[in-house]
């Protein structure tokens, strides 16, 4: 099963202009599951892209998806080739999301490498 978010041009767009505040990012899930409704969870911005840059640190190229650690919790987000971050997915929802990606034969790629600590 491949989820619509696979790429940069299908992820949310929308996510950065719908923070509660400029220093967060707020979880970009929505839809039925939450009768229409935006999650209200944030991180902060400098946790979701000091994360990033580590990945980027550590290897690999692209634009990808890629999952961090903040307050004891696993976050999933997707980096941009610039540095720059494209929404956020909380826990609860990286779980959801999980969920669906294991119910068909989508591959996992990146092993230990999708992994990110932030503090």
């Amino acid at each position: 099963m491949q989820l619509p978010e696979s790429d940069y041009k299908s992820c949310p767009k929308y996510a950065d202009a719908h923070d509660h505040d400029a220093g967060m990012r707020r979880c970009v899930a929505s839809g039925p599951l939450r009768d229409g409704d935006s999650c209200a969870c944030t991180v902060p911005s400098g946790v979701v892209l000091r994360a990033w840059a580590s990945m980027q640190h550590t290897g690999g190229s692209g634009a990808r998806f890629f999952r961090f650690w903040w307050e004891g919790e696993l976050w999933l987000s997707f980096g941009l080739e610039d540095g720059d971050v494209r929404g956020v997915y909380c826990p609860e929802h990286t779980a959801e999301r999980d969920d669906r990606a294991s119910a068909g034969p989508a591959p996992r790629r990146g092993g230990s490498r999708e992994f990110a600590l932030a503090a």
